[in-house]
């Protein structure tokens, strides 16, 4: 099921400012390994296709991390992970036979700057170098995550199944490109949080067979947004998906 999208700037330095989300791919409840490096905590396929964009950056992340950790840098192309450009047994972290493209069909830009790597899909228009391409930086996740962590308070009008009023966003990465959440959830098995865009973030609780997920974005010192379902039925003993409402989260001091 998917679900509505907020329409913000990609997650990265696209130099013409791009307004569309880099939104985290629906979750199922298993660690993928590839040969190279772990990829997600919970991936699975998706129609979207700026979730489906995103989960191809995390495989080719963990690609580029598992190369740099065996080589000692970089790599300085892409076809230094996948030397076909698309899945065989020299690119396992793609589907076999499948070119390495993103959700729209377009080779992926990869380059080097000041030290680190930068991905970018061109994104629907298909074209490089526009309002709606998407990047990703190491360097500019490390500093939202840095600028997000901390402490907030919730107050939900209707979902009862959060144990307590506060939310905590950690720095500890939980699996390539998702961060640890407390508090977690009995009738869940897993949580992370990840920042969405330069202006958003994601935090989500995934059961069995659905999703609690909250969409916000920063105002202030604080957070708004959305606590939506994510996609599946409840099952028996599992719980069941949070009705939507409007989230704040008003940031506060660690410990109290």
């Amino acid at each position: 099921m998917l679900r509505p999208q907020l329409k913000r700037d990609p997650l990265g330095i696209s130099a013409n400012g791009g307004n569309e989300l880099l939104t985290h791919h629906r979750w199922v409840v298993l660690l993928s390994c590839g040969q190279l490096a772990c990829v997600g905590l919970f991936l699975a396929p998706s129609a979207d296709p700026y979730a489906l964009n995103r989960y191809h950056f995390l495989q080719i992340r963990g690609a580029v991390r598992g190369f740099q950790r065996t080589h000692g840098r970089l790599p300085t192309d892409l076809s230094d992970v996948c030397p076909s450009m698309r899945g065989d047994e020299n690119c396992p972290f793609w589907a076999v036979g499948q070119p390495l493209v993103d959700a729209w069909q377009r080779p992926f830009l990869y380059e080097l700057v000041d030290d680190e790597f930068q991905i970018t899909s061109t994104g629907p228009d298909q074209r490089a170098h526009t309002a709606d391409d998407i990047s990703f930086r190491p360097s500019v996740e490390r500093s939202l995550v840095r600028t997000d962590a901390g402490c907030y308070r919730l107050n939900f009008a209707k979902w009862r199944e959060l144990p307590g009023s506060l939310l905590v966003l950690d720095t500890t990465e939980r699996s390539l490109g998702s961060y640890q959440v407390r508090p977690s959830i009995p009738t869940y098995m897993g949580e992370s949080w990840y920042p969405a865009s330069k202006e958003a973030l994601e935090v989500e609780w995934v059961a069995m067979h659905h999703s609690a997920i909250l969409q916000l974005r920063r105002k202030g010192d604080s957070l708004v947004g959305d606590l939506l379902p994510g996609g599946g039925l409840a099952s028996p003993g599992i719980g069941s998906p949070p009705k939507p409402e409007k989230v704040t989260a008003i940031r506060t001091a660690c410990g109290i």
